[in-house]
């Protein structure tokens, strides 16, 4: 019986390696909304961000570091990871320095494996032995095992089917830009004050900006602030496209059962991208404890 995976980023997609690896069956399902938080990711791995207290809090008691490790480990081996050197400025404090982080050296590399069915999910619901996957496009798939990992839409389609919202997700707005300049960057993050930081790195042959802001809504001044600091740093930008996206922010990430046979996994806020190894190992193990 085919396995239903519900949510197309880093994650649902990461647990579609796992089950072809493993030679089971599957089937992806993802809304290809403009505003998914992979789609739009700068996909950044800083492994200094995982021993850090507020991500400790929030995977505490879901991996232990050596299962996020394993996890990345796994992942860094079927895509292509970049060690570079990277200059953070803290603008507050004066200071600077240079440190290696790991990139995704393109996004689409992950969201390009796997086969995906394009079409949204309205509704789960059991029939007997199975779970029916509705989608309102292309009519019901029936299903072994569910995974949904839908991001900022997990709990209300976990609401919507009747097996509650148990994972807290919320959304968080984040921003960014692509543009070209005259030389090239090293990549750079820049933190203008607490919470609020703005990343460039070379991107596709272009320079790619983004900004975090941990605090606050969405609004027009966060992409004019990022606008005024990639001018500072790279003086004329030309040809500049701007996009958005919704991270799934939880005080505590969830990866667990919601029904005997639907798991649901979201809450990777901007350091989705690194778990996304040891969260399709984490769901792999569940998907076979099931009877």
């Amino acid at each position: 019986m085919v396995i239903g995976v519900v949510g197309g980023g880093f994650w649902g997609r990461a647990v579609a390696l796992r089950l072809e690896e493993a030679g089971l069956e599957y089937r992806v399902f993802d809304d290809a909304a403009p505003t998914g938080a992979s789609r739009n990711a700068a996909g950044i791995c800083k492994l200094s961000w995982y021993r850090q207290e507020t991500v400790r809090k929030m995977i505490d008691g879901v991996f232990t570091y050596a299962e996020f490790m394993r996890g990345f480990s796994w992942l860094a081996d079927r895509v292509a990871i970049a060690k570079v050197p990277e200059r953070f400025v803290n603008a507050g404090r004066g200071t600077e320095k240079v440190h290696d982080d790991n990139y995704l050296a393109d996004p689409a590399e992950l969201l390009g494996l796997g086969r995906v069915m394009t079409t949204p999910v309205d509704k789960l619901y059991h029939d007997r032995n199975r779970v029916v996957v509705h989608t309102p496009d292309e009519g019901d798939f029936y299903c072994s095992q569910v995974v949904v990992a839908a991001g900022v839409g997990t709990d209300k389609l976990l609401a919507d089917s009747g097996l509650g919202a148990p994972t807290g997700v919320q959304p968080l707005w984040g921003r960014a830009m692509l543009f070209d300049c005259a030389e090239p960057p090293v990549c750079t993050t820049v933190m203008t004050r607490p919470y609020r930081h703005y990343t460039f790195r070379e991107f596709r042959g272009r320079v790619r900006g983004g900004d975090t802001v941990e605090r606050g809504e969405r609004n027009d001044k966060h992409m004019d602030d990022l606008f005024v600091a990639a001018a500072r740093l790279f003086g004329e930008l030309s040809d500049v496209t701007v996009f958005g996206g919704i991270r799934p922010v939880c005080r505590r990430m969830y990866v667990g059962r919601v029904s005997p046979q639907v798991i649901a996994a979201t809450g990777g806020h901007r350091v989705g991208f690194g778990l996304a190894g040891a969260v399709s190992e984490r769901v792999f193990e569940l998907l076979g404890t099931s009877p």
